[in-house]
């Protein structure tokens, strides 16, 4: 929740910026330009590497070293001379898994682009 209050000021610096421009003038507006690009780019990019972040998270609980995808990955016989008719089960955990943190995601009540990038695709 803070980085997304930090995402939300930081949309109302940028959506203020024309004003600020007009106010302080030509040389006040590169000191702007150089705040937005340290501060406000800045905060955008917290929140996509606290999702990113999250989502690695989830998939190395998945990843147990016996049991994880990696192992059942591994474990499929890909010298089928037939196409396999359904998902292997290390798909359907995988996506379970996304499905879960996507639940968990909308039950703190973020705004729906925000859930989006929760989602599996």
């Amino acid at each position: 929740m803070a980085a997304e209050s930090l995402a939300l000021v930081a949309h109302a610096l940028r959506a203020a910026r024309p004003g600020l421009c007009t106010v302080l003038g030509v040389a006040g507006g590169r000191d702007i330009d150089a705040y937005m690009t340290r501060t406000v780019d800045a905060a955008v990019d917290l929140c996509d590497a606290m999702y990113h972040a999250g989502v690695r998270s989830l998939l190395q609980g998945v990843a147990h070293p016996e049991r994880g995808v990696a192992a059942q990955i591994v474990a499929v016989n890909y010298a089928s001379r037939e196409p396999a008719a359904a998902y292997q089960p290390w798909a359907e955990g995988v996506v379970r898994t996304l499905s879960g943190f996507s639940g968990a995601m909308a039950s703190y009540g973020l705004a729906p682009n925000l859930q989006t990038k929760a989602r599996p695709a």
